[in-house]
């Protein structure tokens, strides 16, 4: 078993799941936007940088209309979707105020499994 490799795809999975510590990445877009509902449309509404503390958000109307954008971390600090008329949600990975998976760091990890599992044999 080639020990190097093992240790080398670990190393880039684990890299995969840590992004800048300084700022995070969100979709932006407002209630007004019709593309802004899920499933979020992620060619119009790239994520882009938020500014150093911010988080990323999501509200949704009683209507289904929604918006999503960087703010400031919430007073309590908790990660959590709270309310039911508008919900919001609050969260501080890049992209997780989408529809979707992080869709890159599941193909690193699967990466990192096949390439593990392959030097097994």
């Amino acid at each position: 078993m080639n020990h190097g490799l093992v240790f080398l795809v670990c190393m880039l999975t684990v890299a995969c799941f840590f992004g800048a510590v300084d700022s995070i990445r969100c979709h932006q877009c407002t209630f007004e936007q019709q593309q802004c509902r899920d499933p979020l449309n992620k060619d119009m509404f790239k994520p882009t940088a938020c500014a150093t503390g911010e988080v990323c958000k999501k509200t949704v109307r009683e209507n289904g209309e929604m918006s999503r954008n960087c703010e400031v971390k919430p007073s309590n600090g908790k990660m959590e979707c709270s309310g039911d008329k508008p919900r919001t949600c609050y969260c501080d990975r890049d992209d997780c105020n989408s529809s979707g998976i992080n869709t890159p760091s599941v193909i690193a990890m699967g990466v990192a499994v096949i390439f593990m599992a392959a030097n097994r044999f």
